[in-house]
């Protein structure tokens, strides 16, 4: 609405707006009108996260543009440093065929992807549409935990573990994807279901992972030392934002940076855990020979 009372109106679908490259901010033309805006209405239907409700608000993009240059260069920062890890994960596959490292590799990247797309970084190089990021930010993350889970399995110790605890993750897995697909085709009536279906199934996820480190660490577990310091950071951000999407408390969006921050944290401490596995299985072959 203008000065003089005169209004226009605009309907947009979730494609029709333009992503920023930073924090799930967007962007659309307004309404044509003769004279300058002085009061804008926005009205959200049909919102797949309850985060859209809670923490939407208007802003120009000039006031921010400063800001979210310096946020962009940590978020390409951290990007960088899960580079290195990928690559010697694979170089040191080639060396020990041990399933963990491929394991390792596929959370590595599966994070990486989870940045780059959750942060709006990547829209400087594929301009995609809200659709597609929310898509494959969530499908990166569940591929992520899936990788984690079997990494687990794979790393630690023999006799630290038991073989259920791998058929457990198998069934884990199934259900992840089985929600991951629900949220990614649900519309209409069902679209307000997709978050909350989608975050539910990361709690049997979150509980299994804490029933394995604590029957690992019982049972003397050398590596699920260093794996429980690499992951309480990102297992904690991740229960707060698990929470928060259900609309309980807070705001999802208020823990990206430290989510982020939290998975650089845990490749870098984990690929430390892989390189002494990696030594201590190399030293044990040795004296077989």
């Amino acid at each position: 609405q203008d000065a003089y009372g005169q209004t226009a109106r605009a309907t947009y679908r979730p494609d029709d707006l333009k992503l920023e490259t930073f924090d799930w901010l967007m962007s659309a033309p307004l309404p044509k009108l003769a004279g300058t805006p002085k009061v804008v209405w926005v009205e959200i239907e049909k919102a797949r996260d309850l985060d859209m409700l809670t923490d939407a608000q208007l802003s120009r993009h000039g006031a921010l543009h400063i800001r979210l240059v310096h946020l962009e260069l940590v978020v390409a920062g951290l990007c960088g440093i899960l580079i290195i890890p990928f690559i010697y994960n694979l170089a040191f596959y080639r060396v020990l065929r041990e399933k963990f490292l491929l394991w390792h590799a596929a959370v590595v990247a599966s994070l990486f992807v989870h940045i780059a797309v959750s942060s709006g970084l990547i829209n400087h190089v594929f301009p995609l549409t809200v659709t597609q990021v929310s898509a494959i930010s969530v499908t990166s993350w569940s591929i992520g935990t899936i990788a984690a889970g079997f990494f687990m399995v794979n790393l630690v110790e023999a006799d630290k573990l038991d073989r259920w605890h791998a058929k457990a993750m198998v069934a884990l897995a199934a259900l992840v994807v089985c929600c991951n697909i629900f949220y990614v085709i649900s519309d209409g009536a069902l679209r307000p279901l997709s978050t909350p279906v989608f975050v539910s199934s990361f709690y049997p996820v979150l509980i299994f992972f804490a029933l394995m480190m604590g029957t690992a660490l019982l049972r003397g577990s050398r590596s699920i030392r260093f794996l429980i310091v690499a992951w309480l950071p990102l297992m904690a951000v991740g229960t707060y934002r698990a929470i928060t999407n259900l609309g309980i408390s807070g705001s999802s969006l208020d823990v990206m940076m430290a989510q982020h921050m939290a998975i650089a944290f845990e490749v870098v401490v984990n690929s430390l855990v892989v390189a002494d596995r990696f030594m201590t299985i190399k030293r044990q072959h040795a004296r077989v020979l």
